[in-house]
């Protein structure tokens, strides 16, 4: 009985901490913690990178609090074998180059220019929950809370820029497509 009582108590106080611990994460930590996985289940042309020494860039464009969790999570990690390089600009014509580039909530008056400019380039465009992001030419977006799916994904855009998204993690997102728009 009492082992029964110590075993019960242990197990209640285990998932009482790993509540606990589940609550500290922000959303921005679960949004930093979902861009390095998208990393892994993205593939990249082989000629992204300019070199062999070259480094995965991670760009965000705007404000966004995201910007100094992700340069904490990703110090000391690497993507595809390469460091990690995590940069912030203000205006999409600062872009040079980029493997994933974030726009920030405050950019979405932007959505036009930054589409046509990344329009055929191997850059995983990620949206901040902005709407219509995907149909405008974004390829994965956050979604609301209350969404049923934490994120959507435009596959044509993807394709059209060169980069292969896993189906596994196809599987995890709502799928939209840029001629949602024109109706």
């Amino acid at each position: 009985m009492i082992k029964a009582v110590l075993k019960y108590g242990l197990i209640i106080l285990i998932l009482f901490s790993v509540k606990v611990r589940a609550q500290q994460y922000t959303e921005y930590d679960l949004k930093a913690a979902y861009i390095y996985n998208f990393s892994k289940f993205v593939t990249w042309p082989p000629n992204t990178f300019r070199n062999q020494t070259s480094k995965f860039k991670i760009v965000i464009l705007g404000e966004s609090p995201i910007t100094s969790i992700l340069n904490k999570a990703l110090k000391n990690r690497k993507i595809m074998g390469r460091e990690i390089s995590i940069q912030v600009i203000y205006q999409v014509d600062d872009l040079k180059d980029a493997q994933i580039l974030f726009v920030s909530k405050e950019m979405q008056n932007n959505l036009q220019s930054i589409s046509d400019i990344c329009l055929n380039q191997p850059i995983l465009l990620i949206g901040d929950v902005i709407e219509g992001f995907c149909q405008a030419g974004g390829v994965i977006n956050f979604t609301e809370k209350s969404s049923k799916y934490r994120f959507e994904i435009n596959n044509q855009v993807a394709q059209s820029s060169h980069l292969k998204i896993s189906s596994k993690l196809l599987a995890l997102a709502r799928i939209v497509s840029s001629e949602e728009i024109k109706f």
